[in-house]
């Protein structure tokens, strides 16, 4: 244990000598939180602009955009297929509803479909309609229940309903979208800086075996065992200090509400963290130096955390590409801070814990065995 101290204060020592290090793992978590803050912080949510493509032209579907125009600070935009897709690019509205074809119909079934709400602002934007949308549709979708199996006409006992009264009382709340907003999106970039700063630090085993330094620590009484220990634990405090340290400035400096404990995003973090080592020392595994380490490194790190939403929301991507994004933890540790910023429990969310924790325990795995396979490891030119 003594030994591992030791090389761990000297990790230290060797870090803090390069400036560079101290703007990679300090600066970057100021920088992540200012992108976010940059892109999401002149969003008041004030308004929230809907677009409406009705291609069913049903009384249901026009009844249903009509009660769009009814909600307080919407604003509705009837659209066509064609208009659709650059409206939604431009950001000239912030989500668009599609009935399709059949929807009125379904809606008299009690078998609701044919409806597709799109958006590039993610689940905070959709979850809003969704949420008036299953009110509204549900009080008429009851009306399909009772009449089922009796002799009685829907369009009658629906204009029934449409012409009854009901007491409505508004409040208004505070609008927290854009908080929820900037808390993913910067999850998302810190991400990228913690893998980027993992694996630098990671790579200091490659370029200490390329100075020789490596070799005359394990002259002395100090294992290989030892030393790529203290690299790790080293790698995984940085880390959890990034972790720490970005949480500060979101809720401290920049006022950003998580909506949630902050105990729990230190744990969720954290838990990534380990991942982000493991992933590093994976990598590190593979290369024979530290500039073919830094390659692998860009060549995984930025598609993978594009892919699985670090940049922009991931609702956007294909299905196909959404499916994909499964099989990178980055997309599970933001989809956990995104379930508990919408209120779900933190226990409720083991098995996203447990994923998390097979990937770290996977990564680690593969880097033991492939270290204990090299072969080639005095081999620097």
């Amino acid at each position: 244990m003594r030994n591992i101290i030791w090389l761990m204060q000297n990790a230290l020592r060797v870090i803090f000598k390069n400036k560079k290090n101290v703007l990679i793992y300090i600066f970057g978590p100021v920088i992540s939180v200012m992108i976010a803050v940059a892109a999401y912080g002149d969003w008041t949510g004030s308004e929230l602009r809907i677009g409406v493509v009705n291609e069913d032209g049903g009384y249901i579907a026009n009844d249903t955009v009509s009660f769009f125009s009814t909600i307080k600070n919407v604003k509705v935009e009837k659209l066509d297929q064609t208009e659709m897709k650059d409206k939604i690019i431009s950001g000239s509205v912030d989500t668009v509803v599609v009935f399709e074809n059949g929807f009125t119909e379904s809606i008299e079934a009690g078998n609701p479909k044919n409806i597709q709400l799109i958006s590039i602002k993610g689940a905070e934007v959709t979850a809003f309609i969704e949420s008036y949308l299953y009110q509204y549709l549900g009080n008429i979708l009851m009306i399909s229940e009772q009449i089922e199996g009796k002799d009685i006409g829907f369009r009658k006992i629906y204009d029934q309903y449409k012409q009854s009264s009901f007491g409505v009382h508004a409040h208004s709340v505070e609008d927290t979208s854009k908080h929820s907003m900037m808390t993913v999106r910067t999850m998302g970039f810190l991400i990228i800086i913690m893998f980027l700063s993992a694996g630098t630090l990671s790579s200091m085993i490659l370029k200490e075996k390329e100075n020789r330094t490596y070799f005359r620590l394990i002259a002395t009484p100090i294992t290989s065992k030892q030393y790529v220990t203290s690299n790790t634990l080293v790698n995984t405090l940085f880390m959890i200090f990034q972790v720490i340290l970005t949480i500060v400035l979101m809720t401290q400096l920049f006022k950003i509400e998580l909506r949630f404990p902050i105990y729990e995003m230190i744990i969720v973090m954290s838990l990534f963290a380990v991942v982000t080592v493991g992933g590093s020392l994976c990598i590190v595994a593979f290369s024979k130096t530290s500039s073919a380490a830094s390659a692998i490194q860009n060549v995984i790190i930025t598609p993978t955390c594009m892919l699985s939403g670090c940049f922009f929301p991931i609702e956007i991507m294909p299905e196909s590409v959404q499916r994909l994004a499964n099989f990178f933890p980055q997309k599970w540790v933001l989809e956990t801070v995104s379930s508990l910023q919408q209120g779900a429990a933190f226990t409720s969310l083991y098995m996203n814990y447990l994923i998390l924790a097979a990937f770290a325990l996977t990564f680690f795995l593969i880097a033991v065995y492939k270290f204990s396979r090299r072969t080639d490891i005095t081999i620097f030119k």
